[in-house]
């Protein structure tokens, strides 16, 4: 498990927890909003220097691919992606809220494109349907969904958070990428709580997806 601590500046009202990781493809980061957006055809080049065509036609249709779960059981995953929306180039900034205090976050900005998703599993832990945004990067798409809610299939989040653990709140999200290599992605949770005076947050592996 990563454990993140939660560190807030004593001049600041509130804090935010960024992944470190975040990059094209990825969410844009906690603290990031949209500041402006451009509609674009599915063939238009983006201010980021590729068109949508080639991650939607990666990620449109069906596609399948081995599930390993976290306790050892083995299942397949399968996607189905319709309903294509009209993309958009969206622009995100830290937003000013007028303290002063610059946060040093860099923001990604994404070509999102709106979709309708199935997403089930061989076992029934998952059958879902949602609208969804799909991330452009290139010749790769990708999804993230939140599963922290009620799932029309068995999964149970609570089954795989670590025994011991102490957490205020759990939350799990599937990260899904399709590119020339198929379908690939994970399933993580996530919780977090005090320890002492201290906020922390920390991850925990569900499922991973693909070869």
């Amino acid at each position: 498990m990563n454990r993140f601590f939660l560190a807030c500046s004593a001049l600041s009202v509130a804090c935010a927890a960024v992944d470190p990781s975040d990059g094209p493809g990825e969410p844009a980061g906690a603290s990031c909003e949209p500041v402006s957006s451009t509609p674009l055809d599915l063939d238009d080049v983006a201010p980021s220097g590729f068109s949508a065509r080639a991650a939607v036609d990666a990620a449109l249709g069906e596609h399948t691919a081995p599930m390993a779960w976290a306790g050892g059981a083995d299942s397949t995953l399968t996607t189905v992606i319709d309903g294509i929306g009209q993309a958009v180039f969206v622009d995100y900034e830290v937003p000013d809220d007028g303290s002063g205090i610059r946060m040093e976050i860099a923001c990604v900005d994404q070509l999102e494109i709106p979709a309708s998703l199935v997403v089930s599993t061989a076992d029934g832990a998952l059958n879902e349907t949602r609208p969804v945004t799909i991330l452009a990067d290139g010749d790769r798409a990708s999804v993230f969904m939140d599963l922290s809610g009620p799932v029309v299939g068995t999964f149970s989040l609570a089954a795989f958070v670590p025994d011991g653990a102490a957490y205020d709140d759990v939350s799990a999200y599937l990260s899904l990428f399709w590119s020339a290599e198929g379908l690939s992605g994970s399933l993580d949770g996530q919780g977090s709580g005090t320890d002492g005076d201290t906020a922390f947050a920390e991850g925990f592996d569900i499922a991973t997806i693909g070869d």
